[in-house]
């Protein structure tokens, strides 16, 4: 799935489909005399390419029909653990904006994630603890691909990018996600290696996928 041909219907260019506005060639028709006789002159007819943003108005009226309104946090028992979740939902990850940005993502590429993930809290070189964060994944910040098993659940999912290394040059990356391992790899040279692995903290893939035709 190209994200990037959807992302540039989105932003206004109209050659993804055969009939679209972008596709739309010029008429050119031989002059012909009030007799009905040619000249040998030619004329050319400029077709009209008016491009509307209408995506954008649909992908902006349905992200806020779905995470537009105020967003409430409940549980069964209103105890301190539901005010810590609560708190970390609300207030450090700010999940309503980062929901907002998830649908409008996947509105207009097609497909999405989030990747939660644990960042060390320090104190000078010391840690102090992990607190957790969330990235959203799209086409600006590399490819990713979920797996799913034989009954649709995921069982594995591969997040592909590139960073510049301190000379200058570009590294390709890649992770993989299981419920029980993160393996990382490296491309440097034009062929992957193994760079490490750790368990997953999470005992579960730490990925919310979503697509849509």
């Amino acid at each position: 799935r190209e994200q990037e041909t959807y992302l540039d219907e989105f932003n206004g260019e109209r050659t993804r489909r055969t009939k679209s506005v972008g596709m739309r060639q010029n008429k050119t028709y031989e002059v012909v005399d009030d007799d009905g006789k040619k000249t040998g002159d030619t004329k050319t007819v400029y077709v009209s390419k008016l491009i509307f943003p209408f995506p954008e108005k649909v992908v902006r009226a349905a992200a806020h029909f779905l995470f537009g309104g105020k967003m409430s946090v409940s549980g069964d028992e209103n105890d301190s653990a539901l005010e810590e979740f609560r708190t970390v939902w609300e207030k450090d990850l700010k999940m309503q904006s980062v929901l907002k940005r998830l649908a409008r993502t996947c509105m207009t590429e097609t497909k999405a994630a989030l990747l939660f993930y644990p960042q060390p809290v320090r104190d000078g070189q010391e840690t102090k603890g992990l607190k957790l964060r969330v990235q959203l994944l799209s086409s600006e910040n590399g490819e990713f691909y979920p797996h799913f098993d034989d009954y649709g659940d995921m069982d594995g999912f591969v997040r592909r990018y590139e960073v510049l290394n301190l000379d200058g040059r570009t590294i390709k990356k890649a992770v993989i996600y299981t419920s029980d391992f993160i393996t990382y790899l490296v491309n440097e040279s034009g062929s992957w290696e193994h760079e490490g692995g750790e368990k997953n903290r999470f005992g579960k893939i730490p990925v919310v996928y979503v697509e849509q035709d």
